[in-house]
């Protein structure tokens, strides 16, 4: 005799089943319920935020930028409260260091280290006087790839040789293409999207060569 068998009523195994999953069921219908009616009043803050926002802006009780400035602190205090650091130095002083700084530029990267340097005046003028050693680390580069001419998609590859003034033509693309984007990551330039010949969109990504560019330029 199988053990449920001896219970009164019409209980068998499926019916144990059936009653648990039933349950989560509507125990996760709860859930999203909950969920949903979450996501409306959040929105709903949100957009009473932004309104008193401009309404204090508006009205010149609190400026947009000072509003922006003590949002800033508060998530700086944040993220300090939540990641304390034993060094009492400020950035500024350690950036003050040469060795350091050139450190922090080759692990940021030139695009991090630009926007450092609008942080502070201190910060600005170490990264300043960084500036020979920054273009040895971060050598100017700019291509042009791919294009059109005479309503044709090229496959062209060049670039601008700042010591020699001229344009210097390389490997050039396995399918031609216009209005593509380019990006370099990881060493390589890579040509994104973009028209073919037929006028047809491309959805294939192309790595073009080896190069570390810092700028690039699709015709």
């Amino acid at each position: 005799m199988q053990p449920w068998a001896s219970l009164s009523g019409s209980y068998g195994p499926s019916t144990w089943k059936a009653e648990p999953l039933s349950q989560v069921l509507q125990a996760l219908q709860t859930t999203q319920g909950q969920l949903s009616l979450l996501t409306k009043r959040l929105s709903m803050l949100r957009e009473e935020h932004e309104a008193l926002c401009d309404c204090l802006a508006f009205h010149g009780a609190v400026p947009a930028e000072r509003l922006l400035a003590w949002m800033h602190r508060r998530r700086f205090a944040e993220a300090r409260r939540r990641h304390p650091v034993a060094c009492h130095e400020t950035l500024e002083s350690l950036m003050q260091a040469k060795e350091l700084a050139l450190d922090l530029a080759v692990r940021l990267g030139l695009e991090v280290c630009t926007t450092l340097s609008g942080a502070s005046r201190g910060l600005r003028s170490s990264l300043s006087s960084l500036g020979p050693e920054l273009a040895n680390l971060f050598p100017f580069q700019l291509f042009a790839i791919g294009g059109e001419a005479c309503g044709d998609a090229l496959s062209s590859v060049e670039r601008f040789n700042l010591s020699q003034n001229s344009w210097e033509t390389l490997e050039p693309l396995r399918t031609p293409r216009s209005g593509c984007a380019a990006v370099a990551l990881g060493g390589y330039v890579y040509a994104v999207g973009g028209c073919g010949i037929d006028g047809e969109d491309l959805r294939s990504v192309e790595r073009c060569f080896k190069e570390v560019a810092l700028l690039l330029s699709a015709r």
